[in-house]
């Protein structure tokens, strides 16, 4: 099961009344598509300190501190994947190299293929909700293609 993290991200600040909770995804085809439950036992200080720091360490966004708002930045959205995509294309290398015999075997191919998917498919991805009926992975565009 994965540890993911679901994220409101708005072009204007959020009511505190209209922040998406647990029984927004009761009934949502996101539970059971993709995670098990939602659960509303969260530090949102943490979480939203987690999502900066890792958009910060990717040199994704700059942050104005004073309003608490941020702006993805130029080839910010490739900068945010560039570590996944790295390794993804590391580990089809390897794939593409695979003996019969290793296939036939597992081992080292199957490791590789394991990783292979996690660089795409992060357990501990970011899902932002984009109206009441999308959530989607921070790595699909609007048009559900790969960024």
């Amino acid at each position: 099961m994965s540890h993911s993290r679901i994220y409101q991200i708005a072009d204007k600040p959020v009511d505190t009344d209209n922040y998406i909770c647990e029984s927004d995804f009761f009934e949502h085809w996101f539970v059971g598509s993709i995670a098990d439950y939602v659960s509303d036992d969260c530090n949102r200080t943490v979480d939203i300190n987690s999502l900066k720091s890792l958009l910060k360490h990717r040199k994704a966004a700059d942050f104005d501190e004073q309003n608490g708002s941020f702006v993805i930045l130029p080839g910010g959205k490739e900068a945010y994947f560039a570590q996944n995509y790295d390794a993804f294309i590391s580990h089809r290398d390897r794939i593409l190299t695979v003996s019969l015999t290793e296939f036939a075997s597992c081992g080292k191919f199957a490791e590789a293929v394991r990783l292979m998917g996690y660089a795409f498919n992060d357990e501990y991805g970011y899902y932002t909700r984009v109206n009441e009926d999308e959530l989607r992975d921070v790595r699909r565009d609007r048009n559900g293609g790969q960024a």
